[in-house]
């Protein structure tokens, strides 16, 4: 018996911090508005999407092929402020900012074209809007 209640205690804990915070479901229907958007109207292909937590900065790093124009859509849910994207590329042994994209009502977008096919760094920076502990990203590159 004891077992049950401190289960059920804890279950009741767990659904009471994640109510306070958003659905995933806005944001995965905003993509699937872009992504009709970008295959139908511009005749573009998503080649890689991702959609996780973020609480203030992420890093992801994906290898770009050179010569190709590339499209970037930054999403940001209700619970963050501001979102911005910065596109680095490595140059000897350090970091060098490409593009710095500030967003505009949660969506920073930008078009690129890489000079070199190699690895390249995507810092995804928020901020949470007062009383939130997280919030949905999603982000889209399309060729």
């Amino acid at each position: 018996m004891r077992k049950i209640i401190i289960s059920l205690l804890f279950v009741l804990s767990a659904s009471s911090l994640f109510s306070q915070e958003t659905s995933v479901m806005p944001i995965i229907a905003q993509n699937g508005t872009y992504i009709e958007l970008i295959e139908k109207k511009y005749n573009q292909q998503v080649v890689h999407m991702e959609l996780d937590v973020l609480k203030d900065t992420r890093e992801v790093y994906r290898q770009m092929f050179a010569d190709v124009q590339y499209g970037f859509i930054l999403l940001g849910d209700e619970n963050f402020s501001h979102i911005s994207l910065k596109i680095s590329g490595l140059q000897g042994e350090n970091w060098t900012v490409l593009v710095d994209e500030k967003g505009v009502d949660g969506i920073a977008s930008v078009f690129y074209k890489f000079n070199a096919t190699e690895t390249y760094r995507f810092e995804i920076t928020a901020t949470l809007k007062p009383n939130k502990k997280y919030g949905y990203y999603s982000l889209m590159m399309f060729r």
